[in-house]
């Protein structure tokens, strides 16, 4: 998402979850992505919020205990989704 960002000459924010930056540029990006605009940045809100617990745990958050074999299906479905039709995205251009 960053490199869709990075392609349309805006600048790239430090954060993990730049949803909300795409949004704002929508107009500038390829249909492709606005017209799936909403999943993708479902999908980003909820990986940043995830990753976040995930890497770095917390005293009452063991990953490994916290998440099953479907969730982590449904996060990689969802990553793939996103890196399908932004590398599709950046293949024409």
């Amino acid at each position: 998402m960053k490199a869709l960002l990075r392609s349309i000459g805006a600048d790239v924010p430090k954060i993990r979850d730049v949803g909300k930056y795409l949004e704002k540029f929508k107009q500038y990006l390829p249909a492709e992505i606005s017209n799936n605009l909403d999943e993708i940045r479902r999908i980003s809100k909820s990986l940043r919020k995830e990753r976040e617990l995930a890497f770095y745990g917390a005293e009452d958050f063991i990953p490994l205990e916290e998440y099953t074999r479907e969730e982590a299906e449904k996060a990689i479905e969802d990553a793939e989704f996103v890196y399908h039709i932004v590398a599709k995205t950046l293949e024409h251009e």
